[in-house]
């Protein structure tokens, strides 16, 4: 028994066997190629290609126009430099503040200078977090916070670290008693602060040291 079906893709009318038809009809293999492979526009260079209807989810021609759909045109904020960078790592910049830097040479460089260096990064050098100055410093600090009685010489709050007040890289000494005071850390952060600004109060009675570095 004939059938009047219409083609899924143009629409015209076909007379189809019943024991023929599917579920879908086309009137021919042009009309169901295009169907299967409709031509969608690229997100990423603008051109069309066949999109397997099966994959909806795709959106770019190929691999390489992904890819490049994912990185951004950035300048590096220290030498200048023009450099390609993911867009998910730029958004983190902007939500962090960060600069924008094309290498690790170029983010050591910033780094040395925004910690008051010349711009020459050392390696576990003066810019590391934590230093160790051995066993003789551990057991100078743990007497001196005894003998203050682990008070805050600027507050007289609960003191926990043990400052130079003559900073050890400006050629103060690292145990004499003279030079050390116990602080609280809002305190210490105020003092190196000072630091920071070129000069330090480094002692209440007003001795003050010009330019001095950090202890």
């Amino acid at each position: 028994m004939a059938k009047v079906v219409h083609c899924m893709h143009c629409d015209q009318i076909l007379i189809r066997c019943a024991s023929h038809i599917k579920n879908k009809v086309f009137c021919s293999r042009r009309c169901q190629k295009a169907y299967n492979r409709p031509l969608v526009v690229c997100r990423g260079c603008g051109c069309t290609f066949e999109r397997n209807v099966a994959h909806p989810e795709k959106l770019y021609c190929s691999w390489e126009c992904f890819k490049k759909s994912r990185h951004v045109e950035l300048t590096c904020a220290v030498c200048g430099k023009l450099f390609e960078s993911y867009i998910s790592e730029q958004r983190k910049r902007v939500i962090r503040n960060h600069i924008a830097c094309c290498s690790r040479d170029c983010r050591n460089r910033y780094t040395s200078l925004l910690l008051g260096g010349d711009g020459t990064w050392v390696e576990k050098g003066k810019y590391k977090a934590s230093r160790d100055r051995g066993p003789t410093w551990r057991k100078v600090r743990a007497e001196y916070l005894r003998l203050s009685r682990w008070t805050c010489e600027g507050c007289e709050g609960l003191g926990t670290i043990v400052h130079h007040l003559h900073p050890v890289a400006a050629g103060g000494d690292l145990y004499a008693f003279d030079n050390l005071m116990t602080v609280c850390s809002n305190c210490h952060k105020n003092m190196h602060e000072q630091l920071t600004e070129g000069a330090f109060w480094c002692s209440f009675e007003g001795v003050q040291y010009d330019n001095a570095l950090h202890s």
